[in-house]
């Protein structure tokens, strides 16, 4: 039976929603946690509708004397000038002027000399440089060659000659938006009680946020979704204990799996299986998930707890503000959403799969569909 590296299930509940039974819809509509729209575990295996591919990304080994931002970020950084080098290929750095961005840009130009620099060249727009005016005046204009955000278009003459950073799944590295919606409202003593809690009905009216009420005549969705993240906390290497761990580990564990591989389908949409399968492999270069950045995550969780009423990404803009000195982005700079340019006019498409040969899968091919029917049983 084919296996999937990735099913996106909001595909199929937003355009052919019919294919959902209502034996199957819990698996569909884990509501209250994001678990992304690509539903799977990084350290146990769900017993989904639909086959997935086991061990597509597993956690590195914890290094124990890994606790400074600064060492892990430049680590990637080092390996990424190390890549450049080696392969001479020109790499576009993602720029939106927000946090993530920003780190990963700082990291580089912390590390590389100027052979890296030369291949290096930095997508923004208008947006990006009104959203952290004084880096783009400072480090970028004039300095770094530039083009407009998702002018790059990946075909099958440059898939193997480029490689694209952005600063996707660090939402997953240096914290939770939950966890950082709760510190916004001064809910500590929430984050800070037994996870377990969440399965009491008053607590969740506490810990959980307000736009979620609507969904307390669902409650068996809702408890769904608490037992799939709580029982794969029963693998965790980390000791999960308060809610802001439950937290944070539902966003380590299940969530960067879909951010890393949600863009694929729009990336690669020129190019076929086996080109695909490089590009994903050896083009498409994310910081974040740099083994040394991810055994940071797991490390320092107690730190990030601590300095969550600060901000949720305290490090990352400390690490920041040791470099530009911007004390008005320091101090205000609040996470924003970054609209991605080269993302489909119509707001999505309509690839719903891809399985373990990179084979693609669409609702606009009658065969995928009629596959699609009879994996959920429909047909």
């Amino acid at each position: 039976m084919t296996k999937f590296i990735y099913f996106n299930r909001g595909v199929v509940t937003r355009y052919d929603n019919i294919s959902v039974t209502d034996s199957i819809a819990h698996w569909f509509h884990t509501y209250v946690f994001p678990l992304g729209t690509h539903l799977y575990s990084r350290t146990h295996d769900l017993e989904t509708p639909w086959p997935l591919v086991k061990n597509l990304m597993p956690m590195p080994e914890i290094q124990t004397n890994n606790t400074r931002f600064d060492i892990a970020i430049e680590t990637a950084a080092h390996d990424f000038c190390e890549l450049v080098k080696s392969t001479g290929k020109t790499a576009y750095c993602s720029w939106s002027g927000g946090i993530d961005s920003t780190s990963i840009l700082v990291s580089i130009l912390k590390v590389a000399d100027q052979e890296v620099l030369d291949h290096l060249v930095i997508e923004c727009n208008e947006d990006s440089i009104a959203e952290n005016p004084y880096f783009y005046y400072r480090f970028i204009d004039g300095k770094l060659p530039t083009q407009k955000s998702g002018e790059i278009q990946i075909t099958k003459d440059n898939f193997d000659k480029i490689l694209l950073v952005d600063g996707d799944c660090a939402e997953m590295i240096l914290g939770s938006t939950y966890a950082n919606k709760l510190a916004y409202l001064g809910k500590f003593d929430e984050l800070d009680s037994p996870w377990r809690n969440i399965y009491d009905e008053d607590f969740q009216d506490r810990a959980l946020i307000s736009k979620h009420t609507n969904l307390r005549p669902y409650p068996a969705l809702i408890y769904f979704t608490l037992d799939l993240i709580a029982e794969s906390i029963r693998y965790s290497p980390l000791p999960i204990n308060t809610y802001y761990d439950f937290l944070c580990w539902q966003y380590f564990n299940f969530k960067i799996v879909d951010s890393m591989m949600r863009d694929l389908s729009t990336h690669t949409k020129n190019l076929n299986p086996e080109q695909s399968s490089y590009f994903s492999q050896n083009s498409l270069h994310r910081f974040y998930l740099h083994p040394a950045v991810q055994s940071w995550h797991m490390v320092t969780q107690s730190q990030r707890r601590d300095k969550l009423e600060i901000d949720g990404k305290f490090f990352a803009k400390k690490y920041i503000y040791d470099f530009d000195g911007n004390d008005i982005y320091f101090y205000n700079k609040m996470k924003s959403v970054s609209i991605k340019s080269n993302w489909p006019e119509n707001g999505g498409n309509l690839i719903f799969a891809i399985d373990e040969h990179w084979n693609k899968y669409s609702l606009a091919n009658r065969e995928h569909r009629q596959m699609l029917g009879r994996l959920l049983n429909r047909v």
